[in-house]
């Protein structure tokens, strides 16, 4: 795919630390610069961190759960197969639906934080949801307090 940046692996340097480290796979910068703007990661952060912390720098994401409430149905087969280059993934990695979350490509190659190697999407039990992320090419959005009158 032209214009595509094929991301590294970056592993996450402390447990829950797995959405500083896909953060920073995203945006190409180290684990530690996403880090000290998130902080600590507690017992890990939920989707609505990553995305408006990737949203600041200019990416959006399209996020799809197995049911889709429009048709009322399971979405099948689940996962469905990636439709952008870059796509945050919530998975069950042994502890649990949705207690892990990963980069999967558009190949469906998989860069997981707790991996010191790619995996692919059927080595995990299962997605609570995949998010594609696009680079809208927007700066950063910066909030400014009101002056003190």
């Amino acid at each position: 795919m032209s214009g595509y940046a094929r991301p590294h692996l970056v592993g996450q340097k402390e447990p829950y630390g797995c959405v500083t480290a896909c953060i920073a796979m995203v945006r190409g910068c180290s684990y530690d610069e996403v880090a000290a703007e998130l902080g600590p990661p507690g017992r890990g952060f939920s989707h609505d961190v990553w995305q408006g912390y990737l949203n600041h720098y200019g990416f959006a994401s399209q996020l799809v759960y197995r049911h889709d409430r429009i048709a009322g149905l399971d979405r099948s087969p689940w996962p469905i197969a990636p439709w952008a280059n870059l796509h945050m993934c919530s998975v069950d990695a042994g502890h649990g639906m949705g207690s892990h979350l990963v980069l999967v490509l558009h190949d469906g190659t998989v860069l997981d934080p707790a991996r010191n190697a790619p995996a692919r999407m059927e080595d995990y039990g299962g997605y609570a949801y995949m998010a594609a992320v696009f680079p809208v090419g927007c700066a950063p959005i910066v909030a400014h307090r009101a002056a003190a009158a």
